[in-house]
């Protein structure tokens, strides 16, 4: 998967970037994914719990290109 352009990251909605992070999400191994996508929300992954916990619900566009980043580099893309 790509990294999408800035100026693509300003076009689209909170949606479309949940979206975007969730395919990025598929590059890891099952129960190493820094970020996790359900129903309700965005939960990371906290390694002193090995727990995903709350991160962000799917209205929180700022939070999303945050975490979309934070993968990015994890993937070195």
């Amino acid at each position: 998967m790509k990294r999408l352009k800035e100026t693509t990251i300003k076009c689209y909605d909170a949606n479309k970037l949940s979206n975007h992070l969730d395919l990025l999400l598929n590059a890891f191994e099952a129960g190493s994914a820094p970020y996790r996508c359900d129903q309700s929300a965005i939960w990371f992954l906290d390694t002193d719990f090995n727990a995903y916990l709350f991160y962000c619900q799917y209205d929180d566009r700022d939070e999303i290109i945050d975490a979309i980043n934070d993968v990015y580099k994890q993937l070195g893309i």
